[in-house]
């Protein structure tokens, strides 16, 4: 390769790995800090669960897994909301039972119970509140290896670039 030219590619993929990364960096730690939010500041309110049930799901790369769907009211300042957020950061789990058990149990319609709701939305509330576990510090690293691989990529492409200009310049005399 000639020098003095930039590496077009180089900026490609430096660029493509840098911005991937932030973005799923991104969504990974947007439902982390919501939950880390609702633990930290939201309300505690009385509510009644209206239905519950076992939701299954499954995805092509792991097994079925299982949450609860609650629909719960509560209400705040004279007006009753309908919420069925139960967490946003826990996904399930896939043990049936363990979910079962939890919805006959916990989340019996009739029974109360106690969600959390923005004090600055007060119509947007959740039933679990604990603050996440830092399980997403090992992803998030990972992500950050991509990150700061790209960057030099983007070095790489552009050192040409950078050279090219300084030899063009007039020597100082």
């Amino acid at each position: 390769m000639q020098k003095g030219k930039t590496r077009p590619a180089w900026i490609a993929v430096g660029l493509f790995w840098v911005i991937g990364a932030a973005l799923m960096i991104g969504l990974l730690s947007s439902s982390y800090l919501k939950q880390r939010a609702v633990a930290a500041h939201w309300n505690p309110v009385r509510a009644t669960v209206l239905s519950s049930r076992v939701l299954s799901y499954s995805t092509d790369s792991g097994p079925q897994t299982y949450r609860p769907e609650v629909t719960y009211a509560y209400t705040v300042e004279g007006v009753t909301y309908t919420g069925r957020t139960y967490s946003y950061y826990k996904t399930g789990s896939e043990d049936y039972l363990v979910v079962k058990r939890k919805v006959e149990t916990l989340f019996a319609p009739g029974r109360h119970l106690t969600v959390y709701d923005n004090p600055q939305r007060p119509e947007e509330a959740v039933i679990d509140h604990t603050p996440p576990d830092l399980a997403l510090r090992l992803p998030v690293l990972f992500l950050g290896l991509f990150v700061v691989g790209g960057l030099p990529m983007c070095g790489r492409g552009l050192r040409g670039w950078r050279w090219r200009r300084t030899a063009a310049s007039p020597a100082p005399q």
